[in-house]
């Protein structure tokens, strides 16, 4: 029988509440992150059901999440990870870059005083806004190169939403004229603030680490293979 995981030390995952006769077969951490905030998501099995639950908390609130479906209505999974920087990422970057250039030299162009016809030396401040642009930039591009997405979803049968599906994406960028320029300004910030622990149950997926969401999704696929099979006797070791 499987058992609940502390996670980083902290109290355990409160206990899953079981049928008479039912019996926890397996039990993954999804994601353990702790630093100024904590988040701890876990996926489990027993012989009857696939419960998700997630938890996070910090100065400013708790938060929770709770997903279940029955064994028997299971009928398929999928994983989707990514890591790195996209084309999107680049150009956005690329993008913001070049404007920022541009209006720097505008505003440089229209404060900096004059002498003789000729613009005087770049003054300290418009300097130190040029090392920001380019700070920022880069800044960005490796919050983007350090992203990571993760997506486990369980399909059930007859019913047209999955009902357990994690969508995990740190650092990640999507497409859209808006979100490319709010994400432009406010993501690194956001991003700080998740990396700090700030952050709600349901983007506990966020924090998910790539490989052992590879090796959990595995063992997954077949203990639910081999339960829905042999019944209560399947996921015996």
């Amino acid at each position: 029988m499987g058992s609940a995981v502390a996670p980083l030390g902290r109290e355990k995952f409160p206990p899953l509440t079981l049928a008479h006769g039912e019996e926890v077969k397996k039990e993954w951490l999804v994601s353990s992150f702790k630093r100024v905030g904590w988040v701890d998501s876990m996926l489990s099995v027993t012989d009857s059901r696939v419960i998700y639950r997630a938890r996070a908390g910090s100065f400013l609130g708790k938060s929770g999440t709770t997903r279940e479906v029955q064994l028997q209505d299971v009928s398929g999974s999928a994983l989707v990870t990514r890591r790195g920087l996209t084309a999107l990422n680049v150009l956005t970057v690329l993008l913001g870059f070049v404007g920022g250039l541009v209006v720097l030299n505008i505003v440089g162009s229209i404060v900096t005083p004059f002498s003789y016809g000729r613009q005087s030396t770049t003054p300290g401040w418009l300097v130190l806004l040029y090392v920001l642009l380019v700070a920022v930039s880069i800044a960005i591009l490796a919050v983007r190169f350090l992203s990571t997405e993760v997506a486990i979803v369980v399909f059930a049968r007859e019913i047209g939403a999955s009902p357990i599906a994690l969508y995990g994406s740190h650092g990640r960028q999507e497409g859209g004229t808006m979100a490319m320029m709010t994400l432009m300004i406010f993501n690194p910030i956001l991003t700080l603030l998740e990396w700090l622990g700030l952050a709600d149950a349901t983007s506990a997926t966020n924090h998910a680490d790539l490989e052992s969401a590879e090796k959990m999704y595995d063992e997954f696929g077949a203990l639910i293979l081999d339960l829905q099979t042999r019944g209560v006797l399947g996921g015996a070791e």
